[in-house]
């Protein structure tokens, strides 16, 4: 396992580490700034496509100049598989989750396809 504190960091340990199995994005980055996180999952999408990415936050929504914003739509167009709320498990729960991710064979993507995320 390997951790970084901001996205230059993340792709390093992405870089130096080609075998990592998942990456695991916190989007409420600075207080619930998002945009970092998400820009983050674009940008590790791009360069490690087959690379599985789960995006966690405290927050459900986001909400710009009064338009609010599902944060799963948001992660999920961004490249990552999976979008998941920090209160939706326990520890053991999150370990059940990155095993069953980390084992599960990826399927072939088609360009542009909606990815399910639970």
């Amino acid at each position: 396992m390997h951790s970084a504190y901001d996205a230059n960091g993340a792709l390093r340990q992405l870089a130096a580490h080609p075998q990592m199995a998942l990456a695991v994005i916190d989007l409420s980055f600075d207080g619930g700034y998002t945009f970092g996180g998400l820009d983050l999952i674009a940008a590790i999408h791009g360069k490690f496509p087959h690379l599985p990415i789960v995006a966690i936050s405290k927050y459900q929504s986001v909400t710009y100049q009064s338009d609010t914003t599902a944060l799963s739509d948001l992660a999920i167009q961004a490249g990552a598989k999976h979008f998941k709320s920090k209160a939706d498990y326990s520890i053991s729960g999150w370990q059940r989750l990155f095993k069953k991710l980390i084992t599960t064979k990826p399927k072939k993507r088609v360009k542009n396809e909606k990815l399910p995320y639970y």
